[in-house]
């Protein structure tokens, strides 16, 4: 993770694959968490777009404001490297 000034954070990762003991149908996906002193937490999956195995189910649950799933497309950049953007607003307390 890389601090980009105020409220705004870089993350890398990689395509995940199928996790050992799982469901190969399962869609690929990253879990995530975000919190800041005086806000709550936000946690999230994040779900591929193109994934075949994504279900009606979570792309409709995808689309409802303040969803655990965000649905993301992913645009290929220089060399071929997938990347993805992810705005995130924490309720206050």
């Amino acid at each position: 993770m890389r601090d980009l000034g105020p409220a705004s954070f870089r993350i890398s990762s990689v395509l995940p694959t199928v996790a050992f003991g799982t469901d190969a149908r399962e869609p690929k996906h990253i879990h995530y968490e975000v919190t800041a002193d005086g806000h709550g937490t936000r946690i999230f999956e994040i779900v591929f777009e193109d994934d075949p195995f994504l279900s009606r189910e979570i792309r409709a649950e995808a689309a409802r404001l303040a969803s655990f799933y965000a649905l993301q497309p992913v645009r290929r950049g220089p060399g071929g490297v997938g990347r993805l953007s992810q705005d995130v607003v924490l309720p206050n307390h």
